[in-house]
């Protein structure tokens, strides 16, 4: 069992939140971490205005029941909240960030500005200097220091200065979007968070950063941004320190962290409940696990398991993988041992069944093989892994109804699974032809 936040017993969490720096990918994490119900959004600083006055009229009673503060708001709006509060927001390279934001204009049709860039023509260097989009100009200081009046394109060593201050003295942490995984480790250890899985979004796949752009170009971008290039700078150190505090556990769990997250997406919806979170995260390591065995990645294979058996020591699906790992490196006596036992010990997993019958038809006992999938099948019939390979291990045995028979039945619980509908369509048809 992992340890869950016991939100009520720490600090609110206020994540300011800058535009064009990975924020709705982060929005979304916190919301699952604390649900719809206890955090406040604000769009924009009028709106976060509004809501603060409406939540300092609040009683304590109501108050407290919002967890998280999220969305576009001046760092000077802290004086409506609680000193308590405990604050977070997320950096950007400032030359990626005009970049991002040029394409995503551009590539948006239903943003207010692209209308009036691309009927221009209108190139990146004068998108930025038509001043259409103050937002552009240092936006990350701007609204961490307070001070917006500097006007288009000015310098201020004083807003500099006090968004390094702020940084420095008021949050918790300060994330990176160019290292937005490690941010998200650095959440869940500074808040005893869940692990924070995610689905990227409003990505743009024309970010092509300052590696691309000509020399006067980026001259230009760099004297531009300068404030928040400077703040950028700041930023970093303070993340870097705070990486070097995690020790050595962190790479590890760095590493199982990315290699889960890859393959997150449809598990998503389900980490939204609480009570359910240990069993997905398990189901999530298992399959992260088995596509890095077929992606012939052992050793990877190797650290994730052992990741995740040190968070979950006694899941039978993760400790079966240890045979299946042992078997691809050659060990077929004792990884088929190790899977025999596994089946005396927890009888009523399908996992072990299914491993076995995998490493049984590989070593060419074809009979063993089907007996130990329809086990694990009749354990647990929605065992999507079991039903592709009982399939084809019937097709192969030219036992074409029984492979029918075995995914029109799963499809009977699971209708719209649309990889075991494609395999009974062609099923199907091969057996036309």
């Amino acid at each position: 069992m992992t340890a869950h936040p016991d939100k009520k017993h720490q600090p609110r969490l206020i994540y300011l939140h800058l535009l064009r720096t990975a924020g709705s990918s982060l929005c979304a994490m916190i919301r699952r971490q604390y649900g719809l119900s206890a955090v406040l959004e604000f769009n924009s600083v009028k709106d976060a205005q509004n809501k603060l006055s409406v939540l300092s009229a609040q009683p304590d009673a109501e108050s407290e029941n919002i967890d998280a503060l999220i969305g576009l708001f001046n760092f000077e709006q802290r004086l409506d909240l609680p000193n308590t509060d405990s604050y977070i927001t997320m950096l950007r390279n400032p030359i990626d960030r005009i970049v991002s934001s040029y394409y995503y204009i551009i590539n948006r049709p239903e943003h207010e500005l692209h209308h009036r860039v691309t009927q221009n023509r209108m190139s990146l260097m004068e998108f930025v200097q038509s001043g259409i989009s103050p937002n552009l100009d240092n936006h990350q200081t701007r609204f961490l220091s307070g001070i917006r009046n500097i006007g288009y394109g000015k310098y201020s060593s004083e807003a500099v200065a006090i968004a390094k201050s702020n940084l420095q003295g008021h949050f918790t942490l300060v994330g990176l979007t160019e290292k937005f995984d490690e941010t998200a480790i650095l959440l869940k250890r500074c808040f005893n968070w869940m692990t924070p899985f995610y689905g990227r979004e409003k990505v743009n796949q024309k970010d092509c950063g300052d590696q691309s752009l000509p020399t006067g170009d980026l001259a230009f971008l760099q004297e531009f941004s300068r404030m928040d290039i400077e703040l950028y700078e700041c930023a970093s150190a303070l993340f870097d320190k705070q990486v070097e505090r995690q020790g050595d556990s962190f790479e590890v769990e760095l590493e199982s962290y990315r290699q889960m997250n890859r393959f997150s997406l449809p598990y998503l919806k389900y980490f939204d409940d609480e009570e359910s979170f240990d069993r997905v995260e398990v189901l999530l390591a298992v399959d992260t696990i088995l596509n890095l065995i077929e992606e012939r990645q052992i050793e990877t294979a190797e650290r994730v398991l052992k990741y995740a058996l040190g968070n979950y020591p006694d899941a039978p699906d993760l400790h079966s993988l240890r045979a299946v790992i042992m078997f691809r490196m050659g060990q077929v006596a004792e990884a088929r041992a190790m899977l025999l036992a596994f089946t005396t010990r927890w009888p009523s997993h399908p996992g072990a069944h299914f491993h076995l019958g995998n490493l049984l038809k590989e070593v060419g006992e074809e009979d063993r093989s089907l007996n130990s999938y329809l086990k694990a099948l009749q354990i647990d019939p929605n065992h999507k892994r079991t039903v592709i390979s009982f399939g084809r291990a019937l097709m192969q045995s030219r036992r074409w109804q029984d492979a029918r028979t075995i995914y029109s039945f799963y499809l009977k619980n699971n209708p719209r699974d649309e990889e075991i509908r494609c395999l009974l369509d062609n099923l199907s048809e091969g057996n036309q032809r």
